[in-house]
């Protein structure tokens, strides 16, 4: 019988262990890789299209540039492109979901990057649509997701030659999907999430994929006075207003106007595009392809895995061991490791892992910001989140500050990075000038969320700007904010009340140091908070009873 035990025991040890080997990565093929500003190409295909590959998105990149003044394509750092030669090699890399992709832009952390099924017929298309997100992003922030499918969608028919570009042509075989699917209400698309069965059960999706195309192709090229329009919409959604409500505020009938517009669009069968002719437009040519070692392809490889499936990084995590395993100072794959670590919250392993990659040249903006919040969140955990008055900031917090400050310099719209810079400004007392600088501009970016709301609520406060505090409290957090933010946030308010009450007393001012205290004690909900205002509501009046005393007893006629 022991003997029995003995073997199932070491049986299921032996079975554990195994569950705890990951076996290491394949680098499928031979890798090349190829650049053009803006994106460096990898691929396990042949030369030939590999130069393909980074020649369609210069050329999309070139025209989105000589079309749209002003537009940012986005040029500080390349990101990296992968060119799959395989479905089986593809899948891998690609988010985990039962959605089939031709291929992906991908965005966590701050890492980004593209990948393409070369085998699926949509191949280009891809490209195109992929980079557009990107685009998108990078010039206005997050936007309804209608409209960012749609005018991906609608630039996968892009196509350039030496001279002219065609934008807004419409395959009569994306029309044919009508005959079989009605149309859904505007106001229905509009509020599609990618939680929704709508954007992700293969039929339903069809229709919003297409519908979003058609809706943003009529905009722009079926009623081109519609563009102003489209403009105000995405600046209300920017601002706060919910999606759906700024379609009747934005669009000239509202969306029972675009409902009626878009079926009459469909039935004409008339779909506007435009040939843009050009004689000064040069499109950068791809460098020579060169060939990718095998130690740099496990690096570039578990960048994608990482940015690709950021919740679950143990695939990214094995190719970057693998590469250590063999070139153990290669500091893309020490710093892929340190940002896994900060990544599971193993922040002392992760940080010792940046610090190494950094000292190797690793220069990654993303890595800079993964090691701050890091540093951020182990100072928070040793202080419990109470930060002393007065306090400077620590060596860690001003060394978090230097790596954002770096990594905001090279991705100057970096809204994650500039959230983080301001955070090391709770962190500390001193003055939280950048901090609310920094708040700001993320929230012209991307509007902040309430949580960052709130931080940027909490910086004000510190440095006493009521105007900005009350008017922040209530247009953007008391009307959205979850419960337990505007309860903490209404509790942060009452600094400025406390501080006014000090200011009073200082001053020997009574009167007005006893009504700050009475409105603090009767608005808050913290009981340690009301039971000192109540001690000092009675030290208060005792004092200005005392001065009353003493000025009635000067003011007296003298016998």
């Amino acid at each position: 019988m022991k003997r029995a035990l003995a073997m199932i025991a070491l049986v299921a040890a032996a079975a554990r262990a195994d569950e705890l080997k990951t076996p290491p990565p394949v680098v499928p093929g031979e890798w090349r890789a190829t650049e053009v500003p803006g994106f460096v190409v990898y691929g396990n295909v042949d030369e030939r299209t590999l130069y393909d590959v980074a020649g369609n998105l210069s050329r999309l990149r070139a025209v989105l540039a000589h079309t749209a003044a002003g537009l940012d394509t986005g040029s500080e750092r390349p990101i990296p492109v992968f060119a799959f030669r395989h479905s089986d090699e593809f899948r891998p890399y690609a988010p985990a979901g039962n959605k089939r992709l031709d291929g992906f832009f991908a965005n966590a952390y701050g890492y980004r990057a593209i990948a393409l099924d070369l085998t699926r017929p949509g191949a280009d298309e891809s490209i195109y649509h992929e980079l557009v997100h990107h685009v998108v992003r990078r010039n206005f922030g997050d936007v309804p997701l209608w409209f960012n499918e749609g005018i991906a969608t609608l630039y996968e028919t892009f196509r350039c030659g030496t001279s002219t570009a065609t934008v807004g042509w419409v395959p009569r075989s994306r029309i044919v999907w009508f005959d079989a699917h009605p149309l859904v209400a505007v106001k229905k698309l509009a509020v599609v999430t990618t939680d929704d069965p709508d954007y992700n059960e293969a039929d339903r999706a069809g229709t919003f994929y297409l519908e979003s195309w058609l809706l943003v192709h009529d905009l722009l090229f079926g009623h081109p006075s519609r563009g102003p329009e489209l403009a105000a919409y995405l600046k209300l959604v920017h601002d706060g207003r919910k999606a759906d409500e700024a379609l009747e505020t934005a669009f000239t009938g509202g969306s029972a106007g675009l409902d009626a517009e878009l079926s009459s669009y469909i039935k004409t069968g008339s779909f506007p595009y435009t040939d843009i002719s050009f004689s000064d437009l040069r499109v950068p040519s791809p460098t020579t392809a060169r060939k990718v070692g095998r130690v740099e392809a496990l690096g570039a490889l578990g960048g994608l895995a990482l940015v690709a499936r950021p919740h679950d990084p143990s695939s990214a995590r094995a190719h970057f061991e693998a590469a250590l395993a063999e070139a153990p100072g290669d500091a893309r794959a020490r710093a892929g490791l340190g940002a896994v670590g900060v990544l599971q919250k193993r922040y002392g392993e992760g940080l010792r892992d940046i610090e190494l990659a950094i000292e190797g040249g690793a220069d990654e903006p993303a890595l800079l910001v993964l090691g701050s919040r890091a540093i951020l969140d182990m100072e928070h955990e040793e202080s419990g989140g109470h930060i002393e008055k007065g306090k400077l900031p620590s060596a860690n917090v001003l060394r978090a500050r230097d790596w954002l400050e770096h990594a905001i310099k090279a991705e100057p719209f970096d809204d994650a990075a500039l959230k983080i810079y301001g955070l090391t400004f709770l962190a500390a007392d001193d003055d939280p000038a950048h901090g609310i600088a920094a708040f700001e501009r993320a929230d012209a970016i991307d509007p902040l969320d309430d949580g960052s709301l709130y931080d940027l609520l909490q910086l004000y406060v510190r440095r006493k700007d009521r105007a900005k505090s009350e008017a922040l409290f209530a247009t953007r957090i008391e009307p959205k904010a979850r419960p337990e933010i505007v309860a903490r946030a209404r509790e942060t308010l009452l600094r400025l009340d406390y501080e006014d009450a000090r200011e009073a007393l200082d001053a020997g001012d009574y009167d007005r140091a006893i009504v700050l205290v009475h409105t603090i004690r009767d608005k808050t909900s913290d009981e340690a908070l009301r039971a000192r205002m109540v001690e000092l509501s009675g030290k208060v009046e005792a004092a200005a009873a005392a001065k009353k005393k003493r000025a009635t007893a000067v003011s007296k006629p003298k016998r």
